[in-house]
């Protein structure tokens, strides 16, 4: 990725990280019963930021009136989703300081390249950005965030100066004019006013009505209005993409100015008067029609995303058998469409193996077309096979692309299901165990080689009857051989899969994404194979994916590292519970990768929100001397923390997070 260009010209931006609410998850949910989405709005610290914040502070001011009132977004309203307001943020932006909020005013000032990196990334996460600026320039300086600007995507040609008082045309592409915000449930925008970008509305419901401004001075008489007032600025208002939004790549909104954005002017009768400055006095009403149809737009698409489980699991890569082993720094690409996986899907769950690999290293999973984050997902010793799940999100071409750190080892990867526009909502529930064949509980007793155990899922551990796909924790427990178990939806026959590859005597863990058939005998139920040897498996629920009652949104984020504490050199002592700060307030849960670095005993961390109670689960298990890294979905407490507690000994910790789950 190119150095984006910095912003020199003084503007607003505001970028929305489209995310939402907090559901009551650690109960079992009724989904009947949730709130809407809420998205939350911040901008920069006004002390950190001179006087430039106070140029755009009233707007502010206006247009946090219009997203705060409920009758605009909420249950009731046209778009069933609420916004409110968050803490700023301090300036220059910094690594995931965006994290947490969903709508980021940035000020007038220019803009240094940690800014710069963090809005790219912001953006790559599903955050939407609106650009405000005075003037044309603004449209010369926009790949800073790759987007390309011309004016075939600007609303208003950028063609010619009028008058500061006197509308004109539009310059309004034919098939630009219908685009949601121009033309939403809030009203209809008419006409251009080459100052302040729009002129002309038409609320819904009311008549037409056109824009005005007070420059400094005495008022006049609007029958005897002063000479026009000649500018060069031009009428503009972009929207990126036109005709597209991809749930993991947010749009990106343009405008000439912040009062386009925060005031319907409904004011067609207001005169102007001269000044020595043209300072934005704007004198509106706070309507705000192509704010509320922006923000309606905003919503609408980013409600619409959810998880789809493939029927059975599907294998789309065997180096074994083709390609060969990735050796040292090697990547490979990896397209899901032969898998049934949509063109069109903005992440994927898969589980990934390493095998037989030559020495100690790790595999790291990431969108194609982007570099290689500094995160790991399948952690492996030399002669060991290690498997990991992982939430992906598809970059360039719908592809991952796959990094093995060190040494050459085969690689395994398959695919359960995909996040896209349309699909089921996550609910997340306290863990809870509904399988353990050392006690016999979940029916069974334990695993012996070659054999199938069947488990009705729906209707335990707080799983509806009628959830579409269930999130476990499944571990299989004293091995007495090296195998393999594969778990898979009740009604199909055994896939040529696995999910975790067992070693004689130790514990291991992985988290599994299966469908539930809702109907006919197998209604509720997974199948688990074990390969060789006996072994005991321990079942706990995470959560479930339901169909019903609201919409749910899913985030795909390119992985990045938010906690290492080797480099604190502050590990987690034996009987701790330490509290992360994630940064993903408000969200229903995270999707984590959590690695334990060279632990001193044999023991297991369980990672839980922190204003709950540590549940009878675990999520990693662990032998000295050996790192451990496992597939984390938990629900952050409403502050964004989570709390990671360690069994025995110490050990150094590791979390990467690759996605959130909101509704």
């Amino acid at each position: 990725m190119s150095t984006p260009r910095l912003l020199r010209r003084a503007s607003i931006a505001l970028i929305v990280s489209l995310t939402a609410s907090v559901l009551a998850l650690f109960a079992v949910v009724s989904p009947a019963s949730a709130a809407p989405p809420n998205y939350v709005v911040a901008g920069d610290d006004p002390t950190s930021t001179g006087d430039a914040w106070g140029l755009h502070e009233a707007y502010f001011n206006d247009l946090r009136a219009i997203l705060t009132n409920p009758a605009n977004f909420g249950a009731s309203g046209i778009v069933h989703a609420t916004y409110s307001i968050g803490t700023p943020r301090a300036v220059p932006l910094t690594p995931n300081s965006l994290n947490g909020i969903d709508v980021y005013f940035l000020s007038a000032r220019d803009l240094v390249q940690s800014d710069v990196t963090e809005m790219t990334r912001f953006r790559a996460a599903g955050g939407a950005i609106v650009v405000n600026s005075n003037g044309p320039d603004l449209f010369n300086d926009t790949d800073w965030l790759n987007l390309t600007l011309s004016p075939r995507v600007i609303f208003g040609d950028k063609t010619g100066s009028t008058t500061h008082r006197s509308p004109s045309p539009s310059h309004v592409a034919s098939d630009q004019a219908n685009h949601p915000i121009m033309s939403g449930p809030f009203g209809t925008v008419t006409t251009f006013d080459n100052w302040h970008s729009v002129a002309g509305f038409t609320a819904t419901p009311g008549a037409t009505v056109l824009s005005r401004i007070t420059v400094s001075g005495p008022p006049t008489n609007a029958a005897s209005p002063p000479p026009d007032i000649t500018l060069s600025n031009y009428a503009t208002l972009a929207v990126y993409p036109v005709n597209s939004f991809s749930v993991g790549s947010g749009p990106v909104i343009a405008t000439s100015d912040v009062d386009t954005f925060s005031n319907a002017y409904s004011l067609s009768g207001v005169g102007f008067a001269t000044g020595p400055d043209l300072t934005n006095t704007l004198t509106g009403t706070g309507n705000g029609v192509l704010a509320r149809n922006a923000f309606a737009w905003i919503a609408a698409q980013k409600a619409a995303s959810g998880f789809t489980s493939l029927a059975t699991p599907a294998r789309v890569l065997d180096t074994r058998s083709n390609g060969g082993p990735l050796g040292t720094g090697a990547q490979r690409q990896l397209s899901f469409t032969s898998a049934g996986v949509p063109t069109d899907a903005d992440m994927v769950a898969v589980n990934i193996t390493a095998v037989d690999p030559t020495a100690t290293g790790y595999l790291t999973a990431w969108p194609a077309g982007t570099t290689v984050p500094e995160v790991s997902n399948v952690n492996f010793v030399a002669g060991t096979t290690v498997a990991n799940a992982a939430f992906v999100k598809l970059g360039s071409g719908g592809q991952i692309s796959l990094f093995n750190s060190a040494g050459s080892t085969q690689v395994l990867v398959d695919v359960t299901g995909y996040i896209s526009r349309s699909g089921s909502r996550l609910v997340n529930l306290t863990p809870t165990r509904i399988k353990d064949t050392r006690g016999g509980l979940g029916g069974t007793g334990i695993a012996h080689a070659a054999t199938t155990q069947a488990l009705r899922v729906a209707g335990s551990g707080g799983v509806p009857v009628g959830a579409t796909a269930v999130v476990l924790n499944v571990t299989a427990v004293d091995p007495t051989a090296t195998s393999f178990v594969t778990v898979w939806p009740g009604d199909q026959s055994q896939p040529t899969v696995s999910n975790i590859n067992t070693r004689s005597g130790a514990a291991v863990p992985n988290l599994v994404v299966v469908r539930l058939p809702t109907s006919g005998g197998s209604a509720g139920m997974i199948s688990l194979f074990n390969a060789a040897g006996d072994t005991h498996l321990l079942v706990d629920v995470l959560g479930y994916f339901t169909d019903a009652s609201p919409i749910g949104t899913a985030t795909a984020d390119t992985p990045h590292r938010i906690i290492d504490t080797r480099g604190s050199k502050n590990p987690l002592s034996s009987g701790e519970s330490r509290v992360i700060q994630t940064g993903f307030s408000g969200a229903t849960a995270i999707v984590l990768n959590v690695t334990a670095v060279d632990p001193t005993a044999t023991g297991y961390l369980t990672v839980y929100p922190s204003d709950a109670g540590k549940p009878d689960a675990s999520n990693i298990n662990f032998v000295a001397g050996r790192t451990s890294p496992n597939l984390v979905v938990v629900h952050p407490a409403s502050d964004g923390t989570i709390r990671v507690f360690n069994s025995a000994g110490s050990t150094q910790l590791l979390i990467d997070v690759s996605a959130r789950f909101d509704g």
